[in-house]
Protein backbone atom coordinates (compact mmCIF):
# COMPACT_ATOMS: atom_id res chain seq x y z
CA UNK A 1 0.00 0.00 0.00
CA UNK A 2 2.86 2.39 0.74
CA UNK A 3 4.25 1.75 -2.75
CA UNK A 4 0.90 2.71 -4.25
CA UNK A 5 0.78 5.95 -2.25
CA UNK A 6 4.39 6.93 -3.07
CA UNK A 7 4.00 6.20 -6.77
CA UNK A 8 0.86 8.27 -7.00
CA UNK A 9 2.49 11.18 -5.15
CA UNK A 10 5.41 11.23 -7.62
CA UNK A 11 3.83 10.34 -10.95
CA UNK A 12 0.10 10.69 -10.39
CA UNK A 13 -0.45 7.18 -11.78
CA UNK A 14 -0.23 3.53 -10.71
CA UNK A 15 0.63 1.23 -13.57
CA UNK A 16 -0.63 -2.06 -12.13
CA UNK A 17 -3.91 -3.71 -11.40
CA UNK A 18 -5.42 -2.88 -8.03
CA UNK A 19 -8.83 -3.28 -6.52
CA UNK A 20 -11.16 -0.35 -5.84
CA UNK A 21 -10.95 -1.00 -2.11
CA UNK A 22 -7.13 -0.88 -2.11
CA UNK A 23 -7.06 2.34 -4.16
CA UNK A 24 -9.60 3.98 -1.88
CA UNK A 25 -7.66 2.94 1.22
CA UNK A 26 -4.46 4.38 -0.23
CA UNK A 27 -5.89 7.66 -1.45
CA UNK A 28 -9.00 8.31 0.59
CA UNK A 29 -11.14 8.76 -2.54
CA UNK A 30 -14.09 6.42 -3.12
CA UNK A 31 -17.40 6.88 -4.91
CA UNK A 32 -20.15 4.46 -5.88
CA UNK A 33 -19.32 5.01 -9.53
CA UNK A 34 -15.65 4.24 -9.02
CA UNK A 35 -16.49 1.14 -6.99
CA UNK A 36 -18.68 -0.08 -9.83
CA UNK A 37 -16.16 0.63 -12.54
CA UNK A 38 -13.36 -1.02 -10.62
CA UNK A 39 -9.78 -0.22 -9.69
CA UNK A 40 -8.77 1.60 -12.91
CA UNK A 41 -11.46 4.25 -12.49
CA UNK A 42 -10.51 4.74 -8.86
CA UNK A 43 -6.87 5.17 -9.82
CA UNK A 44 -7.78 7.79 -12.41
CA UNK A 45 -9.88 9.73 -9.91
CA UNK A 46 -7.16 9.49 -7.27
CA UNK A 47 -4.49 10.59 -9.75
CA UNK A 48 -6.52 13.66 -10.71
CA UNK A 49 -7.01 14.57 -7.07
CA UNK A 50 -3.33 14.15 -6.30
CA UNK A 51 -2.41 16.22 -9.35
CA UNK A 52 -4.65 19.02 -8.12
CA UNK A 53 -3.05 18.84 -4.69
CA UNK A 54 0.45 18.86 -6.19
CA UNK A 55 -0.47 21.88 -8.31
CA UNK A 56 -1.79 23.71 -5.24
CA UNK A 57 1.38 22.91 -3.28
CA UNK A 58 3.55 24.06 -6.19
CA UNK A 59 1.67 27.33 -6.38
CA UNK A 60 2.04 27.87 -2.63
CA UNK A 61 5.77 27.14 -2.80
CA UNK A 62 6.16 29.52 -5.75
CA UNK A 63 4.31 32.28 -3.90
CA UNK A 64 6.45 31.76 -0.79
CA UNK A 65 9.66 31.85 -2.84
CA UNK A 66 8.55 35.02 -4.66
CA UNK A 67 7.74 36.71 -1.35
CA UNK A 68 11.09 35.69 0.12
CA UNK A 69 12.94 37.06 -2.93
CA UNK A 70 11.20 40.44 -2.74
CA UNK A 71 11.04 41.02 1.03
CA UNK A 72 13.48 41.58 3.85
CA UNK A 73 13.58 38.56 6.15
CA UNK A 74 14.16 40.57 9.34
CA UNK A 75 11.53 43.31 9.09
CA UNK A 76 9.11 41.81 6.58
CA UNK A 77 9.30 44.98 4.50
CA UNK A 78 9.90 44.95 0.74
CA UNK A 79 13.59 44.90 -0.16
CA UNK A 80 15.50 47.21 -2.49
CA UNK A 81 14.65 45.23 -5.63
CA UNK A 82 10.92 45.27 -4.91
CA UNK A 83 11.07 48.96 -3.98
CA UNK A 84 12.67 49.93 -7.29
CA UNK A 85 10.18 47.87 -9.27
CA UNK A 86 7.19 49.43 -7.51
CA UNK A 87 8.69 52.93 -7.71
CA UNK A 88 9.08 52.48 -11.47
CA UNK A 89 5.41 51.54 -11.76
CA UNK A 90 4.42 54.52 -9.60
CA UNK A 91 6.25 56.90 -11.93
CA UNK A 92 4.66 55.31 -14.98
CA UNK A 93 1.13 55.31 -13.56
CA UNK A 94 1.04 58.60 -11.62
CA UNK A 95 3.67 60.64 -13.45
CA UNK A 96 5.15 62.19 -10.28
CA UNK A 97 6.69 60.70 -7.16
CA UNK A 98 8.75 61.62 -4.12
CA UNK A 99 11.25 59.38 -2.35
CA UNK A 100 12.35 59.66 1.27
CA UNK A 101 15.71 58.04 1.98
CA UNK A 102 16.33 57.44 5.68
CA UNK A 103 19.35 56.39 7.71
CA UNK A 104 19.34 55.70 11.47
CA UNK A 105 21.92 58.01 13.04
CA UNK A 106 22.92 56.01 16.12
CA UNK A 107 22.36 52.44 15.03
CA UNK A 108 26.02 51.48 14.74
CA UNK A 109 26.73 52.35 18.37
CA UNK A 110 23.69 50.30 19.45
CA UNK A 111 24.87 47.32 17.42
CA UNK A 112 28.45 47.62 18.72
CA UNK A 113 27.45 48.15 22.36
CA UNK A 114 24.68 45.58 22.78
CA UNK A 115 25.27 43.04 20.02
CA UNK A 116 23.52 42.01 16.83
CA UNK A 117 20.52 40.43 18.56
CA UNK A 118 19.59 43.73 20.19
CA UNK A 119 20.45 45.52 16.95
CA UNK A 120 18.10 43.28 14.98
CA UNK A 121 15.34 43.84 17.52
CA UNK A 122 15.89 47.59 17.26
CA UNK A 123 15.64 47.43 13.46
CA UNK A 124 12.38 45.48 13.62
CA UNK A 125 10.86 47.92 16.11
CA UNK A 126 12.12 50.86 14.04
CA UNK A 127 10.50 49.39 10.93
CA UNK A 128 7.17 49.16 12.75
CA UNK A 129 7.48 52.76 13.92
CA UNK A 130 8.36 53.95 10.43
CA UNK A 131 5.42 52.06 8.95
CA UNK A 132 3.10 53.74 11.43
CA UNK A 133 4.59 57.21 10.82
CA UNK A 134 4.37 56.83 7.04
CA UNK A 135 0.73 55.87 7.20
CA UNK A 136 -1.31 53.43 5.18
CA UNK A 137 -1.00 53.17 1.44
CA UNK A 138 2.62 54.31 1.07
CA UNK A 139 5.48 52.17 -0.14
CA UNK A 140 8.16 51.61 2.53
CA UNK A 141 11.15 49.28 2.19
CA UNK A 142 14.39 48.35 3.88
CA UNK A 143 17.05 49.06 1.26
CA UNK A 144 20.21 48.54 3.36
CA UNK A 145 21.50 47.66 6.82
CA UNK A 146 19.89 50.58 8.68
CA UNK A 147 18.60 52.36 5.59
CA UNK A 148 14.94 52.63 4.64
CA UNK A 149 13.10 54.25 1.74
CA UNK A 150 9.55 55.53 1.42
CA UNK A 151 7.83 56.47 -1.82
CA UNK A 152 4.67 58.51 -2.38
CA UNK A 153 3.14 59.50 -5.69
CA UNK A 154 0.68 61.96 -7.15
CA UNK A 155 0.54 65.73 -7.72
CA UNK A 156 0.97 66.51 -4.00
CA UNK A 157 3.81 64.03 -3.49
CA UNK A 158 6.29 66.70 -2.37
CA UNK A 159 4.05 68.11 0.35
CA UNK A 160 3.10 64.64 1.56
CA UNK A 161 6.75 63.54 1.68
CA UNK A 162 7.68 66.57 3.77
CA UNK A 163 4.83 65.82 6.17
CA UNK A 164 5.91 62.19 6.51
CA UNK A 165 9.55 63.21 7.04
CA UNK A 166 8.51 65.55 9.84
CA UNK A 167 6.48 62.80 11.52
CA UNK A 168 9.37 60.34 11.28
CA UNK A 169 11.89 62.84 12.66
CA UNK A 170 9.63 63.49 15.62
CA UNK A 171 8.74 59.88 16.41
CA UNK A 172 12.31 58.58 16.08
CA UNK A 173 13.43 60.88 18.89
CA UNK A 174 11.51 58.72 21.36
CA UNK A 175 13.29 55.68 22.84
CA UNK A 176 12.51 52.19 21.56
CA UNK A 177 12.21 49.32 24.02
CA UNK A 178 14.54 46.45 23.08
CA UNK A 179 14.78 43.55 25.52
CA UNK A 180 14.18 45.83 28.49
CA UNK A 181 16.46 48.62 27.29
CA UNK A 182 15.29 52.05 26.18
CA UNK A 183 17.41 52.75 23.11
CA UNK A 184 17.25 55.75 20.85
CA UNK A 185 18.68 56.52 17.43
CA UNK A 186 17.57 59.56 15.51
CA UNK A 187 17.07 59.58 11.79
CA UNK A 188 18.53 61.61 8.94
CA UNK A 189 16.23 61.89 5.95
CA UNK A 190 16.57 63.11 2.38
CA UNK A 191 13.71 63.89 0.03
CA UNK A 192 13.82 63.94 -3.76
CA UNK A 193 10.93 64.67 -6.11
CA UNK A 194 10.60 64.08 -9.82
CA UNK A 195 8.43 62.93 -12.69
CA UNK A 196 8.77 60.26 -15.30
CA UNK A 197 9.81 62.78 -17.96
CA UNK A 198 13.04 63.92 -16.28
CA UNK A 199 14.17 61.27 -13.81
CA UNK A 200 14.57 57.50 -13.55
CA UNK A 201 13.74 55.55 -10.39
CA UNK A 202 17.46 54.95 -9.80
CA UNK A 203 18.27 58.67 -10.13
CA UNK A 204 15.40 59.62 -7.82
CA UNK A 205 16.68 57.29 -5.11
CA UNK A 206 20.23 58.61 -5.59
CA UNK A 207 19.05 62.20 -5.19
CA UNK A 208 17.24 61.33 -1.97
CA UNK A 209 20.44 59.64 -0.77
CA UNK A 210 22.43 62.83 -1.47
CA UNK A 211 19.90 64.92 0.46
CA UNK A 212 20.07 62.45 3.35
CA UNK A 213 23.85 62.87 3.63
CA UNK A 214 23.35 66.61 3.77
CA UNK A 215 20.93 66.13 6.68
CA UNK A 216 23.51 63.95 8.40
CA UNK A 217 26.26 66.50 7.72
CA UNK A 218 24.41 69.32 9.47
CA UNK A 219 23.93 67.25 12.60
CA UNK A 220 21.38 64.55 11.87
CA UNK A 221 17.87 63.98 13.18
CA UNK A 222 16.47 66.26 10.49
CA UNK A 223 15.52 66.19 6.82
CA UNK A 224 16.67 67.97 3.68
CA UNK A 225 15.24 68.32 0.16
CA UNK A 226 17.43 67.65 -2.84
CA UNK A 227 18.33 70.66 -5.00
CA UNK A 228 20.84 71.54 -7.71
CA UNK A 229 23.29 73.00 -5.17
CA UNK A 230 23.49 69.68 -3.35
CA UNK A 231 23.99 67.89 -6.66
CA UNK A 232 26.93 70.15 -7.59
CA UNK A 233 28.48 69.76 -4.13
CA UNK A 234 28.19 65.97 -4.27
CA UNK A 235 29.66 65.90 -7.79
CA UNK A 236 32.65 67.97 -6.68
CA UNK A 237 33.15 65.76 -3.62
CA UNK A 238 33.15 62.60 -5.77
CA UNK A 239 35.65 64.14 -8.19
CA UNK A 240 37.86 65.33 -5.35
CA UNK A 241 37.78 61.93 -3.67
CA UNK A 242 38.72 60.15 -6.91
CA UNK A 243 41.56 62.58 -7.58
CA UNK A 244 42.85 62.20 -4.04
CA UNK A 245 42.82 58.42 -4.32
CA UNK A 246 44.76 58.61 -7.57
CA UNK A 247 47.29 60.98 -5.96
CA UNK A 248 47.84 58.66 -3.00
CA UNK A 249 48.55 55.68 -5.25
CA UNK A 250 50.54 57.61 -7.88
CA UNK A 251 54.16 56.70 -8.63
CA UNK A 252 55.38 60.08 -7.39
CA UNK A 253 54.59 60.49 -3.70
CA UNK A 254 52.98 63.61 -2.30
CA UNK A 255 55.61 66.08 -1.05
CA UNK A 256 56.13 66.18 2.70
CA UNK A 257 56.52 69.68 4.11
CA UNK A 258 56.71 71.15 7.59
CA UNK A 259 54.30 73.80 8.75
CA UNK A 260 55.45 76.13 11.53
CA UNK A 261 53.49 76.25 14.76
CA UNK A 262 53.65 79.66 16.41
CA UNK A 263 52.82 80.98 19.81
CA UNK A 264 49.91 83.38 19.35
CA UNK A 265 51.11 85.98 21.84
CA UNK A 266 54.59 86.62 20.43
CA UNK A 267 54.27 84.91 17.01
CA UNK A 268 57.33 82.87 17.96
CA UNK A 269 57.86 79.58 16.15
CA UNK A 270 57.78 76.88 18.81
CA UNK A 271 57.36 73.70 16.74
CA UNK A 272 56.76 72.27 13.29
CA UNK A 273 53.94 70.06 12.05
CA UNK A 274 54.41 67.64 9.12
CA UNK A 275 51.81 68.03 6.37
CA UNK A 276 51.24 66.70 2.88
CA UNK A 277 50.71 69.40 0.28
CA UNK A 278 48.59 68.25 -2.62
CA UNK A 279 47.97 70.46 -5.66
CA UNK A 280 44.29 69.57 -6.02
CA UNK A 281 43.02 69.47 -9.62
CA UNK A 282 39.90 71.54 -8.88
CA UNK A 283 39.85 75.29 -8.34
CA UNK A 284 43.09 76.22 -10.16
CA UNK A 285 46.74 75.89 -9.23
CA UNK A 286 46.35 78.01 -6.12
CA UNK A 287 43.96 75.51 -4.56
CA UNK A 288 46.11 73.43 -2.20
CA UNK A 289 44.84 70.93 0.31
CA UNK A 290 46.95 70.42 3.44
CA UNK A 291 46.47 67.12 5.21
CA UNK A 292 48.04 66.89 8.65
CA UNK A 293 49.71 63.56 9.32
CA UNK A 294 49.09 63.91 13.04
CA UNK A 295 46.78 66.62 14.26
CA UNK A 296 48.65 68.77 16.80
CA UNK A 297 51.88 66.77 16.51
CA UNK A 298 55.05 68.86 16.35
CA UNK A 299 58.76 68.55 16.87
CA UNK A 300 60.77 71.10 18.83
CA UNK A 301 62.98 73.24 16.58
CA UNK A 302 64.76 75.07 19.38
Amino acid sequence: MSKLRNSMMVTGWWCAGVSAAHAAAATGYMTPQSATLGGIAVIAIAAAAISRRNLRLAREEHAAAAHQASHDALTGLPNRLAFMQKLSRMLQDDGEAAVIFLDLDGFKSINDSFGHDVGDEFLKNSAERLRYAAGEGHLIARVGGDEFAIAVSGPNARQLACKIAGSITECMQNPIDCEGRDLCAGASLGIACGNRADVTPQELLKRADIAMYEAKRVGGNTWEIFNSKLAASRKRFDELFSAMREAVYAEEPLPLLYEPVTQSAASTIIAARPVLKWPAPMGGAANLMAMSLHQGFGCDLL
